[in-house]
């Protein structure tokens, strides 16, 4: 495969993925790959790639006589995804803090400050953009790909299913905890941190346990 042709496989494979996250392409959405050729401007090769990644990831999924569609939320298969990505981003915080710089803390910081500025406008994409980038920093100083695989896959899950629920507060929260972990990367408190990092997960767990009660 060429370098073109592998770029634009991912750019759909990321244009998809996104709009799937975030609700403009719904659950029970009917993907074919002729529409999306069409719409893409491409032929059917890398749509199929790309729905190939979605479905591994969990975001779209292919049954006998209905063809591809967009995964439906499954809240139960959510908390279970939830305790494996609240481990591993721990784990990924152990190992992303020795190495900490002061451009990665100034890099977390622009994100944030992109973030909160995003979210107050009520741009969605920009939000989420803003806070892969913050979230990314350390999980990529932690130094384990298959670490942010999984936390990536499950991550979109846990995303979609968040904002189908509640959407964005405005970033009033988000942004607030992003301040607080800063601060204590900056002051190298690896308690501070973990703990930080387990409340994220947790405070969504009780969101969505309520959400399915």
């Amino acid at each position: 495969m060429t370098l073109e042709r592998r770029l634009f496989r991912d750019e759909v494979h990321t244009t998809l993925r996104r709009e799937i996250v975030t609700g403009v392409l719904p659950a029970g959405a009917v993907l074919r790959d002729g529409d999306l050729a069409a719409r893409f401007g491409t032929s059917k090769e890398p749509i199929r790639s790309a729905l190939q990644r979605l479905r591994a990831e969990g975001l779209v999924d292919t049954r006998p006589q209905s063809g591809t569609r967009v995964a439906l939320l499954d809240e139960a298969a959510a908390l279970d995804a939830l305790e494996l990505v609240r481990t591993l981003s721990i784990r990924a915080a152990e190992l992303a803090l020795p190495r900490l710089a002061d451009s990665h803390l100034e890099a977390m910081t622009d994100a944030n400050d992109r973030f909160e500025a995003a979210a107050s406008a009520g741009d969605l994409d920009a939000a989420l953009t803003a806070d892969d980038d913050f979230h990314d920093v350390l999980l990529a100083l932690a130094g384990n790909t298959a670490l942010v695989r999984v936390v990536h896959q499950q991550s979109d899950v846990l995303r979609r299913l968040e904002l189908a629920q509640f959407g964005l507060d405005g970033g009033t929260s988000s942004g607030a905890r992003h301040r607080r972990f800063v601060a204590a990367c900056a002051a190298r408190d690896l308690p501070l941190v973990r703990d930080l990092t387990a409340q994220v997960w947790s405070s969504l767990a009780d969101h969505l346990s309520k959400g399915t009660a």
